[in-house]
């Protein structure tokens, strides 16, 4: 892997790279790095090169009837690395700028105009970062990114060795816990997460005759289970260890009522290799709490039959789930009422619930 960026590649390592880089830009919005501002063309108004600054040059002399999306890009990505750890790195600049980008939109810190992780494609943010694919295989072959999925829309995750290249450290993984998210979640669960979250909002809270006041995420039964001294030093089987702890005593999502009650949980759930362990687990961890509702959302409806069937037939214990459907139907036709499992929805079909009320 290059330790060096290409020849030519700007030395100036500001937080605007990203603006320097991109061909993507707003009707009537262009980026002029001499003056570090975003400008108006027609009047020659400044503004800050930030998303804020981004909204007020969108609207400044001749604001478009719509937006796309697509061409607002990541206004600033930081690299929290000094000069000297960008030059020792094994990475180029270009490839540190993508890590970076990658993982801040796995955590959202960016605003949903920039990038939105439940409708966006990391495809944007390669053409933002103006990184090429070769350079992103190697970040790949190398085990600094990971790719998870091309469905709904391509996403990455960045590795713990990934995390360590931009320095990230394991001291921030404390702040991942009740309400926040747990150390190693992939962008694609964090996908998951952040859509059914978004649709519980819209189709539980905001209806007056639901008994759901509020929906939290990562919700911890037992707050403050894991030691977080685990996330400090630099043992990875330690902080995995912590992590999958924390993970088997949190939901994904749960609905609260007016007096702080469980009444709806939710998990996410992803087909891996210890499936037939972990669903049953997380249906007796839901079917505990005596929800009216404990719902399921999955990739697509094929990973949803198969976590029936690890239900049906788990690898230890008895079935959790008698009833069986042909493979040809879809999960959101299940009709099931059991303590952990009344409903199951492939993401795809949480995300047209969403897009018909946007």
């Amino acid at each position: 892997m290059p330790d060096t960026d290409e020849e030519g590649e700007d030395e100036d390592r500001e937080p605007r790279a990203i603006l320097e880089r991109t061909n993507r830009m707003p009707p009537g919005v262009f980026y002029d790095v001499t003056k570090d501002a975003l400008c108006c063309p027609d009047c020659d108004s400044r503004y800050d090169p930030e998303i804020g600054g981004m909204r007020r040059a969108i609207e400044c002399c001749d604001p478009p009837a719509e937006i796309d999306p697509d061409d607002v890009p990541v206004c600033a990505c930081p690299l929290p690395l000094d000069e000297d750890d960008i030059e020792e790195s094994d990475c180029s600049y270009t490839q540190l700028l993508f890590l970076q980008a990658v993982y801040k939109a796995m955590q959202q810190h960016f605003e949903r105009l920039e990038y939105d992780i439940v409708w966006d494609s990391m495809l944007r943010l390669q053409e933002y970062v103006d990184i090429e694919d070769d350079a992103i295989d190697d970040l790949l072959d190398e085990g600094y990114l990971r790719k998870d999925c091309d469905h709904p829309h391509r996403l990455y995750t960045v590795t713990a060795d990934g995390r360590d290249a931009i320095g990230v450290t394991y001291r921030e993984g404390v702040a991942h816990g009740h309400g926040k998210g747990d150390l190693g979640e992939s962008s694609y669960h964090v996908m998951l997460v952040e859509a059914t979250k978004r649709w519980l909002k819209q189709s539980r809270v905001e209806d007056p005759d639901s008994p759901v006041a509020r929906v939290v995420p990562y919700f911890e039964l037992q707050e403050g289970g894991v030691d977080a001294a685990a996330f400090m030093g630099t043992d990875d089987e330690a902080a995995e260890q912590a992590a999958e702890e924390f993970a088997s005593h949190r939901f994904d999502l749960v609905g609260l009522n007016g007096d702080g009650e469980v009444v709806l949980t939710l998990e996410a759930e992803r087909v891996n290799h210890d499936l037939w362990r972990a669903a049953p687990d997380d249906y007796d961890k839901m079917a505990a709490c005596k929800p009216d509702e404990a719902i399921w959302v999955v990739p697509t409806q094929k990973a949803g039959h198969e976590i029936l069937q690890a239900l049906n037939d788990p690898a230890d214990g008895e079935s959790r789930v008698e009833k069986t459907y042909a493979e040809t139907t879809p999960t959101q036709q299940f009709r099931i009422d059991e303590p952990g499992f009344t409903a199951m929805y492939p993401v795809s079909w949480v995300q047209n619930q969403l897009e018909s009320d946007e």
